[in-house]
Protein backbone atom coordinates (compact mmCIF):
# COMPACT_ATOMS: atom_id res chain seq x y z
CA UNK A 1 0.00 0.00 0.00
CA UNK A 2 2.73 2.35 1.08
CA UNK A 3 4.48 1.54 -2.32
CA UNK A 4 1.11 2.67 -4.51
CA UNK A 5 0.46 5.58 -2.44
CA UNK A 6 3.89 6.93 -3.12
CA UNK A 7 4.02 6.08 -6.78
CA UNK A 8 0.05 8.63 -6.76
CA UNK A 9 1.98 11.66 -4.64
CA UNK A 10 5.16 11.97 -6.55
CA UNK A 11 4.99 14.57 -9.44
CA UNK A 12 6.26 13.31 -12.96
CA UNK A 13 8.08 14.88 -14.71
CA UNK A 14 7.44 16.50 -17.90
CA UNK A 15 7.44 14.48 -21.21
CA UNK A 16 9.37 17.67 -23.11
CA UNK A 17 12.46 17.07 -20.48
CA UNK A 18 13.18 13.96 -22.28
CA UNK A 19 14.65 16.81 -25.32
CA UNK A 20 16.70 18.73 -22.80
CA UNK A 21 20.49 17.23 -22.64
CA UNK A 22 20.87 18.51 -19.52
CA UNK A 23 17.76 16.62 -17.48
CA UNK A 24 19.35 13.00 -16.35
CA UNK A 25 21.99 15.78 -14.89
CA UNK A 26 19.45 18.16 -13.29
CA UNK A 27 16.59 16.34 -12.72
CA UNK A 28 17.94 13.10 -11.45
CA UNK A 29 22.00 13.43 -10.56
CA UNK A 30 21.95 16.70 -8.72
CA UNK A 31 19.16 16.19 -6.81
CA UNK A 32 20.21 12.82 -5.59
CA UNK A 33 23.42 14.41 -4.34
CA UNK A 34 21.79 17.73 -2.76
CA UNK A 35 18.70 15.67 -0.91
CA UNK A 36 19.35 11.65 -0.51
CA UNK A 37 20.68 10.03 2.66
CA UNK A 38 23.54 8.10 2.79
CA UNK A 39 24.60 5.89 5.16
CA UNK A 40 27.90 3.95 6.42
CA UNK A 41 28.59 0.66 4.69
CA UNK A 42 27.24 -2.58 6.37
CA UNK A 43 29.67 -5.00 7.59
CA UNK A 44 29.17 -7.57 4.66
CA UNK A 45 29.93 -4.86 2.34
CA UNK A 46 32.94 -3.30 4.14
CA UNK A 47 34.13 -7.15 3.91
CA UNK A 48 33.32 -6.67 0.55
CA UNK A 49 35.30 -3.20 -0.04
CA UNK A 50 37.90 -4.72 1.65
CA UNK A 51 38.42 -7.34 -0.55
CA UNK A 52 38.08 -5.92 -3.20
CA UNK A 53 40.70 -3.17 -2.38
CA UNK A 54 43.11 -6.30 -1.48
CA UNK A 55 42.83 -8.35 -3.91
CA UNK A 56 44.93 -8.84 -6.89
CA UNK A 57 43.89 -8.76 -10.48
CA UNK A 58 42.94 -12.50 -10.85
CA UNK A 59 41.51 -12.64 -7.94
CA UNK A 60 38.96 -9.62 -8.82
CA UNK A 61 38.58 -11.55 -12.34
CA UNK A 62 37.49 -14.50 -10.26
CA UNK A 63 35.60 -11.99 -8.04
CA UNK A 64 33.61 -10.73 -11.04
CA UNK A 65 32.52 -14.28 -12.41
CA UNK A 66 31.19 -15.36 -9.41
CA UNK A 67 29.45 -12.47 -8.36
CA UNK A 68 27.96 -12.69 -11.71
CA UNK A 69 26.31 -15.41 -11.10
CA UNK A 70 24.78 -13.73 -8.00
CA UNK A 71 23.28 -11.09 -9.44
CA UNK A 72 22.22 -9.65 -12.77
CA UNK A 73 22.56 -6.10 -11.86
CA UNK A 74 26.34 -6.21 -12.74
CA UNK A 75 25.29 -6.88 -16.36
CA UNK A 76 22.40 -4.03 -16.33
CA UNK A 77 25.11 -1.69 -14.59
CA UNK A 78 27.95 -2.58 -17.13
CA UNK A 79 25.07 -2.51 -20.06
CA UNK A 80 23.48 1.30 -18.94
CA UNK A 81 27.50 2.57 -18.34
CA UNK A 82 28.51 1.50 -21.68
CA UNK A 83 25.42 3.06 -23.39
CA UNK A 84 26.91 6.61 -21.97
CA UNK A 85 30.44 5.99 -22.54
CA UNK A 86 31.16 5.40 -18.74
CA UNK A 87 34.24 3.60 -18.42
CA UNK A 88 33.92 1.26 -15.33
CA UNK A 89 36.82 -0.99 -13.43
CA UNK A 90 35.79 -4.40 -12.43
CA UNK A 91 35.97 -3.85 -8.86
CA UNK A 92 33.77 -0.92 -9.28
CA UNK A 93 31.58 -3.16 -11.38
CA UNK A 94 31.74 -5.75 -8.69
CA UNK A 95 30.36 -3.65 -5.73
CA UNK A 96 28.27 -1.48 -7.11
CA UNK A 97 26.48 -4.24 -8.84
CA UNK A 98 25.94 -6.19 -5.59
CA UNK A 99 24.89 -2.94 -3.55
CA UNK A 100 22.24 -2.54 -6.15
CA UNK A 101 19.11 -4.20 -4.63
CA UNK A 102 17.20 -3.83 -8.00
CA UNK A 103 17.73 -2.81 -11.53
CA UNK A 104 17.01 0.80 -10.66
CA UNK A 105 19.02 1.25 -8.41
CA UNK A 106 22.35 -0.19 -10.73
CA UNK A 107 21.18 2.24 -13.21
CA UNK A 108 20.86 4.93 -10.61
CA UNK A 109 24.27 4.54 -9.97
CA UNK A 110 25.64 4.28 -13.53
CA UNK A 111 23.88 7.65 -14.07
CA UNK A 112 25.25 8.93 -10.81
CA UNK A 113 29.11 7.74 -11.28
CA UNK A 114 28.84 9.78 -14.90
CA UNK A 115 28.00 12.68 -12.94
CA UNK A 116 30.62 12.20 -10.43
CA UNK A 117 33.38 11.68 -12.93
CA UNK A 118 31.89 14.85 -14.80
CA UNK A 119 32.13 17.15 -11.64
CA UNK A 120 35.45 15.91 -11.18
CA UNK A 121 36.83 16.57 -14.63
CA UNK A 122 37.92 12.51 -15.51
CA UNK A 123 36.48 10.35 -18.12
CA UNK A 124 37.28 7.88 -15.22
CA UNK A 125 38.17 6.68 -12.28
CA UNK A 126 39.03 3.59 -10.21
CA UNK A 127 37.42 2.02 -7.52
CA UNK A 128 39.47 3.23 -4.39
CA UNK A 129 39.39 6.63 -5.76
CA UNK A 130 35.61 6.65 -6.17
CA UNK A 131 34.62 5.66 -2.58
CA UNK A 132 37.08 7.80 -1.72
CA UNK A 133 36.26 11.13 -3.88
CA UNK A 134 32.61 10.25 -4.52
CA UNK A 135 31.12 7.81 -1.62
CA UNK A 136 33.64 9.36 1.38
CA UNK A 137 30.22 9.58 3.74
CA UNK A 138 28.99 6.30 2.92
CA UNK A 139 26.20 5.21 -0.14
CA UNK A 140 22.99 6.61 -0.83
CA UNK A 141 19.91 4.53 1.37
CA UNK A 142 18.23 2.10 -0.56
CA UNK A 143 14.94 4.26 0.60
CA UNK A 144 16.49 7.52 -1.05
CA UNK A 145 17.67 5.71 -4.02
CA UNK A 146 14.05 4.37 -4.71
CA UNK A 147 12.46 7.73 -4.20
CA UNK A 148 14.27 9.28 -6.60
CA UNK A 149 14.29 6.60 -9.12
CA UNK A 150 10.25 7.24 -8.60
CA UNK A 151 10.71 11.10 -9.08
CA UNK A 152 12.36 10.48 -12.37
CA UNK A 153 9.63 8.70 -13.98
CA UNK A 154 7.87 10.62 -16.95
CA UNK A 155 4.46 12.07 -17.39
CA UNK A 156 1.67 10.23 -18.20
CA UNK A 157 -1.19 11.01 -21.47
CA UNK A 158 -3.90 13.19 -19.96
CA UNK A 159 -6.13 10.91 -22.33
CA UNK A 160 -4.75 7.61 -21.09
CA UNK A 161 -3.08 7.92 -17.99
CA UNK A 162 -0.16 5.45 -19.74
CA UNK A 163 3.13 6.57 -19.66
CA UNK A 164 3.93 8.53 -23.47
CA UNK A 165 6.73 6.27 -24.23
CA UNK A 166 9.13 5.43 -22.37
CA UNK A 167 8.87 5.49 -18.39
CA UNK A 168 11.57 6.42 -17.06
CA UNK A 169 14.11 10.03 -17.89
CA UNK A 170 16.82 7.96 -17.49
CA UNK A 171 16.12 5.87 -20.47
CA UNK A 172 16.38 8.56 -23.15
CA UNK A 173 20.29 9.07 -24.17
CA UNK A 174 19.53 12.51 -25.20
CA UNK A 175 18.69 13.62 -21.67
CA UNK A 176 21.88 12.47 -20.26
CA UNK A 177 24.12 14.20 -23.11
CA UNK A 178 25.72 16.40 -20.71
CA UNK A 179 26.94 13.19 -18.48
CA UNK A 180 27.95 11.26 -21.29
CA UNK A 181 30.76 10.26 -23.35
CA UNK A 182 28.82 9.09 -26.26
CA UNK A 183 27.41 11.53 -28.16
CA UNK A 184 23.41 11.81 -29.52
Amino acid sequence: MYISNMKKNIKRIAYSETENPEAVEKLFCKKLEESASREPLSESMMSVLLALVLSDVSKVKEMLASSRKITGNIAILESRAKSIGLSLDEKTLIFFGLVSGTPGIAVSYAYYLAYAFKKAGKETMEFDDIMVDVFPEGLFTDASLTEHWQQQKIEMSAKTREPIVNDNLLDYPVASSSISLVKV
